[in-house]
């Protein structure tokens, strides 16, 4: 029985560890773990990146990447989730441009 309890505390506190270290950046798509350490590094914290302007992002990630993150933290969370808004709303056009 102690052992059972050693497993099941080590894999409570290996499932806290992790859920303190995430962040929101785990969240938008295209940014990977190196743009997250980079991004992290020159900003210090996620708030600041979210006030940082697309300008100052682009220097670190590059153009595309930091429109994601300006997409994703002004509210537009269509990057992050990958959906397409057409998609979203069940709506499909025919060849002819109608909805059908």
């Amino acid at each position: 029985q102690d052992e059972v309890h050693r497993f099941a505390i080590t894999f409570h506190r290996d499932k806290r560890s992790k859920r303190q270290t995430a962040s929101a950046l785990d969240e938008i798509r295209g940014i990977g773990e190196k743009s997250k350490t980079a991004l992290l590094r020159e900003f210090k914290s996620v708030k600041r990146i979210r006030e940082a302007s697309e300008e100052d992002l682009a220097k670190v990630v590059g153009k595309s990447k930091a429109a994601a993150i300006r997409v994703y933290f002004s509210g537009g969370e269509e990057w992050g989730a990958g959906g397409d808004q057409q998609e979203a709303d069940g709506e499909q056009q025919g060849a002819d441009g109608e909805q059908s």
